[in-house]
């Protein structure tokens, strides 16, 4: 055989070998396409005849009309969104489970569960119910991966993260640049004028309380909280409400909607950013969990795949204002005050480390600090 017969019959077999391995991969690509086709129609059948799936979240009225809206109108069967706060959807999810008449699927919110619901076994895994190609993809989620927040990387999907507001001024009443530390906090003009969400609970308050605690220790945390008589509330509206009138110049925890509804009302508000502490991401309220015996199962899967697909979250980051861990998005609805800062280091203030080992540590110590 001559050189060049040689060579183009080496050239056809190379030819053949990328042919064989094109069908080869095309053939699993369709595979793997009809198989979660398949698992994801069948779902949809079996939640359409369950006929609800029932949802507890913050309670922010324009998330849950868009997104029961937006779910039913998807999937033809309804979403039922309980709109509370996570302590109160924690107690009802406990208090359910003991008496055996669960009523919720799901829940939207934080990750207290993580000292409570969980080690007691009251949740489910999500990790097994994703289906959907769009929420599996790394590529789709900010540091190429979706971010699981419990130690097996199967209960806690978190599908938010931003920098939250952790000090905001009235500038009538305040000047931005006259806080440039945390320590500014402290000065005597201040005291009485500083309002806050209750740190004594779960809630943003108790963030930005232990956040401080880990910064200074427990002696600031004194001298700031009952040195300068800091005013408590557990009306998220009434915080705002308060600092935007200058009722309390100052306040602490202010949640991202009801700052951002004061700003687009012209109200003189501002955040500030201490250079001493920057604040740390948060997950908020975008941590998805499911129920472990929830009475609708198939139900609560779709929620956890649609809630994490885009459309859910383009409506969960546009009104609550709280930045999705997606890239196809955008930054539709989040404030640059939320946004984290480039060169900026940011705690992760959503690991289970933090949530687990610190967080508990520092509750007690502020209850023993600020009484309970």
């Amino acid at each position: 055989m001559t050189a060049n017969k040689r060579k183009r019959s080496m050239d056809s077999g190379k030819l053949l070998l990328i042919l064989i391995t094109a069908l080869v991969l095309g053939f699993r690509e369709a595979g793997a396409q009809t198989n979660w086709q398949e698992r994801w129609d069948k779902m949809v059948a079996a939640a359409k005849k369950e006929g609800v799936v029932v949802v507890t979240g913050p309670p922010f009225a324009q998330t849950r009309q868009e997104l029961e809206q937006a779910f039913g109108k998807r999937f033809g069967f309804k979403l039922e969104y309980v709109g509370v706060e996570g302590a109160e959807a924690v107690t009802r999810v406990e208090r359910e489970a003991v008496a055996g008449r669960l009523t919720i699927d799901a829940m939207l919110g934080g990750n207290t569960e993580l000292l409570n619901l969980f080690p007691a076994g009251r949740l489910a895994p999500v990790k097994d119910k994703l289906i959907l190609p769009e929420v599996l993809d790394p590529a789709k989620w900010r540091g190429g991966k979706l971010k699981f927040n419990d130690p097996e990387a199967q209960y806690f999907l978190q599908t938010i993260e931003f920098v939250p507001a952790d000090i905001v001024v009235n500038t009538s009443a305040v000047k931005p640049q006259n806080i440039t530390s945390w320590k500014d906090l402290l000065k005597p003009e201040y005291q009485e004028k500083i309002a806050t969400y209750d740190p004594r609970g779960a809630g943003q308050g108790t963030a930005v309380a232990a956040y401080v605690l880990e910064l200074f220790g427990p002696e600031f945390v004194k001298q700031l909280y009952l040195g300068q008589k800091i005013t408590y509330t557990r009306d998220r509206r009434q915080l705002a409400d308060w600092v935007s009138r200058g009722t309390y110049p100052i306040a602490l925890g202010v949640t991202p909607p009801e700052l951002i509804q004061a700003r687009q009302l012209g109200l003189p508000v501002e955040r500030v950013f201490p250079k001493d502490g920057p604040g740390g991401l948060s997950g908020s309220n975008g941590v998805v969990k499911l129920v472990r015996n929830a009475p609708h199962p198939n139900a609560a899967a779709i929620f956890l795949n649609w809630f994490a697909g885009k459309e859910a979250q383009e409506i969960f980051q546009r009104t609550s204002n709280q930045l999705s861990r997606r890239t196809d998005i955008g930054m539709v609805g989040v404030a640059d005050i939320f946004l984290p800062k480039e060169g900026v280091q940011y705690g992760d203030k959503y690991s289970y480390e933090y949530t687990a080992e610190f967080l508990p540590k520092a509750r007690k110590i502020l209850g023993d600090l600020l009484g309970r």
